[in-house]
C-alpha cells in the first residue's frame, strides 16, 4: 500500500477547496487592484480633480451600478493633505462599463454623469 492511500480523503478535498478558494481570492483581488489603477489613470486623464492623486482614497464598492463597477473617490485628510482628518468626503464615483470599454464620472450617481 503507497503513502498516498493512508492520507484521508477528507484531508486531500479539503486542502484542493482551501487551495482554489486562495487562488480564486488572488484573482479577485488583482482585479479590483486593476479598477483602481484604472480609476487613477482616468482622474489623472481626464483632470476629475485639483486635488493631487496622492490626496485621492479610491475605494471599489461591492456593487455594480447600471452594469459598471464603481470605484469611489473620496479626499484624504491627514497632515500632509489639510482638512479634517474624521472626515474623508466623497467627491466623485467613477464607472467602468467593460463592454462598451467606457468609462463614466459621476458626481451624484445617475445625476451630472460624463462618459469618455
Amino acid at each position: 500500500m503507497n503513502k498516498l492511500s493512508k492520507i484521508p480523503l477528507y484531508f486531500i478535498i479539503t486542502t484542493l477547496l482551501i487551495f482554489l478558494s486562495a487562488c480564486s481570492n488572488v484573482d479577485a483581488e488583482q482585479s479590483n487592484n486593476t479598477f483602481i489603477v484604472k480609476a487613477k489613470n482616468a482622474t489623472k486623464k481626464y483632470n476629475l480633480s485639483k486635488i493631487p492623486v496622492s490626496c485621492l482614497n479610491f475605494i471599489l464598492q461591492s456593487e455594480k451600478f447600471e452594469g459598471k463597477v464603481i470605484v469611489d473617490v473620496r479626499e484624504i485628510h491627514n497632515a500632509k493633505c489639510g482638512g479634517d482628518p474624521e472626515t474623508s468626503p466623497r467627491l466623485f464615483s467613477i464607472g467602468f462599463d467593460e463592454s462598451k470599454k467606457e468609462i463614466c464620472a459621476y458626481v451624484e450617481r445617475a445625476i451630472l454623469s460624463e462618459c469618455f
